[in-house]
């Protein structure tokens, strides 16, 4: 006789407490679920920003890894989370939102790395802020870091 290890066979031991193996099964189940939820999200939360920081950190000399003009990080946590808003991925959604919060976390841990730099080499911390989101050589707005480079050049030539 071969020993079979099914759900079903090992409730027909129990015999007469068969209602009660079973909730107990169920509830170890359910427990069990709900325990392993939290460390999943942790876990993927955790692999996504550490792989986007690794990704960031190749690229580092020229600035990060970027498409067009946003950074790979930051474009990857709005993709994530933009597909688990559709049909196709609902079973997957948490753990795809769970991979754009990592990105994002990347994003933003890199990007208050620098705004501490600049803040640590000798100024106050709202000057630190500005450019943090679009980089160091851009303007924040409409170009007039530009126009002053332009005004010096014109000065002394």
């Amino acid at each position: 006789m071969a020993l079979t290890l099914t759900r079903d066979n090992m409730l027909a031991r129990f015999g007469g407490y068969r209602s009660g193996a079973s909730s107990l099964i169920h509830g170890a189940t359910s427990a069990l679920k709900h325990e392993l939820h939290p460390a999943m999200r942790t876990g993927a939360v955790s692999v996504a920003a550490f792989t986007f920081g690794v990704i960031q950190g190749k690229y580092h000399r020229s600035n990060g890894l970027s498409y067009g003009e946003v950074p790979v990080d930051m474009l990857s946590a709005a993709a994530f989370h933009t597909v688990a808003l559709f049909g196709f991925a609902k079973s997957y959604a948490p753990i795809l939102q769970a991979l754009g919060d990592g990105a994002l976390s990347a994003f933003l841990s890199a990007t208050g790395s620098r705004v501490g730099q600049r803040w640590a080499d000798g100024g106050k911390f709202i000057p630190s802020m500005l450019g943090a989101f679009v980089g160091e050589d851009k303007p924040v707005s409409g170009g007039s870091s530009i126009a002053d480079e332009e005004l010096r050049k014109l000065a002394r030539g």
